[in-house]
Parts: C-alpha cells; structure tokens; sequence
C-alpha cells in the first residue's frame, strides 16, 4: 500500500544522500583524490624555485621589503 518512493527508508536508502551510512563512505572517498593532488603539484615544485628566486631579487631592489 505505501509507495516505496514516499517511504522515509527507501528515500534515504535509493538516494546516495550525505547521511550516517553515506559519512563514512565519503571519507574514503575524499581519500583517494588526494595521491593525485600531490602528482600535479610535483611537477610545478621546480618551477617555483625558478619563480620564487627572481621575485625576491625584484622585491628588495625595489625598497619594498627594506623599507
């Protein structure tokens, strides 16, 4: 008699809704995308050497950072 779409149990079950049984499930999601973060990251490390070196030596000629 009840239709499965009105029931409160089979809302929460059919629809992937951040509730109590979906919470511990995003976290180890959330988890995985993180390793791959880091990836894009690495590569722009030596470029920001290269760009942070000539920014100080701009900076200090300029009287910003003496001043």
């Amino acid at each position: 008699m009840e239709d499965p779409l009105q029931s409160p149990q089979a809302v929460p079950a059919s629809s992937p809704v951040p509730a109590d049984p979906a919470m511990p499930a995003d976290q180890p999601l959330p988890a995985a995308p993180p390793p791959a973060m880091p990836e894009e990251p690495a590569p722009a490390l030596p470029a920001d050497p290269a760009g942070p070196m000539p920014m100080p030596d701009p900076l200090p000629g300029q009287g910003d950072q003496a001043a």
